[in-house]
């Protein structure tokens, strides 16, 4: 009767995997938040690309990079991001962008600042943020 306790082994083996599979999937981990293009193209390396969050304002901002304008677009209809290639000859470390909102004035945003979304969250207004920077 080998082939009998075979398939007593086999139909074990298929309810033991039928009931871990429930638990795996429910120990799935969170989707991740943020846009296609900041889950798979953030690579903030010599060499690689840095996505950036540049809030949720009705008018595209402008942002440059070393003298450059970098491409801003606006994410999964929700939040403006810039699109920064990093050059290979840049030392790792802390870099900068400036931006322009849509009146023109003078911002920047380094890899260190804190964002305007968790500015706001915090009920920081616009006037105190320009007053932060010596605007």
């Amino acid at each position: 009767m080998p082939a009998r306790r075979d398939m007593l082994r086999l139909g074990l083996a298929a309810a033991a995997v039928g009931l871990a599979l429930p638990v795996r999937a429910r120990q799935a981990p969170p989707a991740p938040s943020g846009g296609f293009i900041s889950r798979k193209l953030n690579a903030p390396v010599p060499g690689g690309v840095a996505v950036l969050s540049l809030g949720d304002a009705a008018i595209a901002p402008e942002a440059s990079y070393r003298d450059r304008r970098v491409l801003v677009v606006r994410e999964a209809g929700r939040q403006w991001i810039a699109v920064v290639g990093i050059p290979l000859a840049v030392k790792p470390g802390p870099q900068e962008i400036t931006l322009r909102d849509a009146a023109g004035a003078k911002l920047s945003k380094s890899t260190r600042a804190t964002g305007l979304r968790e500015l706001r969250a915090e009920g920081v207004t616009p006037a105190d943020v320009r007053r932060r920077i010596g605007l």
